[in-house]
């Protein structure tokens, strides 16, 4: 006999999920916490996600949802990928748990709508750089991938605890047995704007990808 017609839909749980994510961090987000939060009894999550892993995956898509990628690539691949860059940073920094999340995922074969609808945008926006397509796909992974860990630097390091790391640094730098270390720190601007900071990121990752 067919189980009980469902009470909530994967919608309302990814939406629940997330903000619980946002408001409290990934370590709050457990099956029994979502499943209070939107009404239903402890273990009966189970019946619309059998694991929690499908919970993640659920949220990583519906979070994605939130990008706007409705614009039609103006054919300059390096200006659309810094404009798709800045949108992402923007939406990590909305969701702090997704850089994290997201990568620690990476081997895990799933694509919802939401990301599928993502990489063929990004890949569109590749399409006048030349690349072929398996090119362009591992070029779509380190972007992404590059725009999470600098996120996560930037939500876990600011400008002050940056300038205490460098001090103590030339402190023990300071007594020349690594040069070359050295004058790497000393030309470091740790009052540097963040979002300077990370268009170079961006910028050299792009060379990268042209040299391939």
């Amino acid at each position: 006999m067919p189980g009980p017609a469902p009470t909530r839909t994967r919608e309302e749980i990814a939406t629940a999920a997330i903000a619980l994510a946002d408001a409290e961090g990934i370590a709050a987000v457990t099956m029994r916490r979502v499943a209070a939060e939107v009404g239903l009894a402890a273990m009966s999550l189970y019946n619309y996600l059998p694991r929690k892993d499908d919970l993640y995956d659920l949220m990583l898509d519906a979070a994605m949802g939130e990008l706007d990628l409705d614009t039609t690539p103006s054919g300059d691949w390096r200006a659309d990928l810094h404009a798709v860059a800045r949108q992402l940073r923007r939406f990590m920094h909305r969701h702090p748990w997704f850089p994290t999340l997201a990568p620690a995922r990476a081997t895990r074969a799933t694509f919802g709508p939401n990301n599928l609808r993502y990489c063929e945008y990004l890949l569109g926006v590749l399409a006048p750089g030349g690349m072929n397509p398996g090119t362009a796909l591992e070029a779509v992974v380190a972007f992404t991938f590059t725009v999470a860990t600098h996120v996560n630097g930037e939500l876990t390091t600011t400008n002050h605890d940056l300038g205490t790391r460098l001090a103590d640094l030339r402190e023990a730098l300071s007594t020349n047995q690594f040069p070359l270390f050295a004058a790497a720190i000393a030309a470091t601007d740790p009052t540097e704007d963040i979002e300077t900071r990370f268009h170079r990121t961006m910028t050299r990752l792009f060379d990268g990808l042209t040299s391939v």
